[in-house]
């Protein structure tokens, strides 16, 4: 999982950047660009309410999978840097959650962080040489999150007698983005590279869930399937390239 620390240190190296920008090449980093990121690694955490009503955080870490496509157009002046950035995330960050409370009461919870899009904005401040920009962004992000359960439920007190079952369902989650990072251009081709630590707080949602079960045949809603999902937050550590239309 990414650590504070990692984000104190880009932020502070941000700051230094800022006092001491100096002559940058003009509008260097100016105009449209298109990309893609890789993550290097992402943690995902949730707050779940367990069988026996109590709640626990769990988490999900997925190092090497995923990525983004980027759309996104900037200015710059001087050696300051402004823009508005769009970028679609793929890649699945799956985990497990093994609930065994009781001995005829088990079940098996895969949780799934899917794919989703974000709006963001963009402030950078180019470095003495013009070619180094550390940047901030902030925005708005939705992504899906899914939930897939099964396990058995034989003569529980007070618990229909459901058998084998299985249940799954989803829900768009949203809120905002916020990351920091360092984009590098070289002056002989309109290529950008860039690394940078993001978090993503998605919020609260209540996912319905409808299955089979051995011994009631179709469940859902009505029979009580939904799991309350809170303070979804994603950590992620990101590298890509981008082609800047000079």
């Amino acid at each position: 999982m990414l650590r504070q620390s990692s984000y104190v240190a880009i932020a502070a190296a941000g700051g230094l950047g800022l006092v001491f920008a100096g002559p940058a090449k003009s509008e260097f980093f100016s105009g449209p660009y298109v990309g893609v990121e890789g993550d290097l690694t992402s943690a995902v955490t949730f707050v779940h309410e367990e069988d026996d009503g109590d709640t626990a955080t769990h988490g999900i870490e997925d190092p090497l999978t995923g990525g983004s496509a980027i759309l996104g157009i900037g200015h710059q002046e001087g050696g300051l840097y402004y823009g508005l950035e769009a970028r679609y995330t793929f890649g699945d960050r799956e985990g497990e959650v093994e609930d065994e409370e009781f001995e005829d009461f088990a079940r098996i919870a895969d949780f799934e962080l899917g794919d989703g899009y974000s709006f963001s904005a963009r402030l950078g401040s180019l470095l003495y040489d013009g070619t180094v920009m550390l940047y901030g962004s902030v925005g708005y992000v939705q992504r899906e999150f899914s939930a897939d359960i099964e396990g058995t439920i034989t003569d529980v007190p007070d618990v229909p007698d459901l058998g084998d079952y299985d249940v799954a369902g989803d829900e768009d989650f949203s809120g905002y983005r916020a990351a920091i990072g360092m984009e590098y251009r070289p002056t002989n081709v309109p290529i950008r590279v860039h690394v940078e630590g993001s978090r993503s707080d998605l919020g609260d949602e209540t996912i319905e869930l409808e299955g089979t079960s051995t011994k009631k045949g179709e469940i859902g809603v009505d029979d009580g399937w939904e799991e309350e999902i809170d303070d979804l937050v994603e950590h992620a550590f990101h590298v890509g390239v981008a082609y800047t239309f000079e």
